[in-house]
């Protein structure tokens, strides 16, 4: 996995080079959160449709 994010890193320099390593694992960690929060409202949204 890491060697897929260096290559995706690499591929992403190449068409933006203005970013910065930091900038791109910001920017990497802001989406992983708003995906986790997509997530469990999901969760939320689909324990009320269907509650065990």
């Amino acid at each position: 996995m890491e060697t897929d994010f260096l290559q995706d890193y690499e591929q992403v320099q190449e068409n933006h080079p203005i970013l910065s390593q930091d900038e791109l694992y910001n920017t990497l960690m802001d989406t992983l959160e708003e995906a986790q929060q997509i997530k469990q409202a999901t969760q939320a949204l689909l324990n009320i449709l269907d509650p065990k």
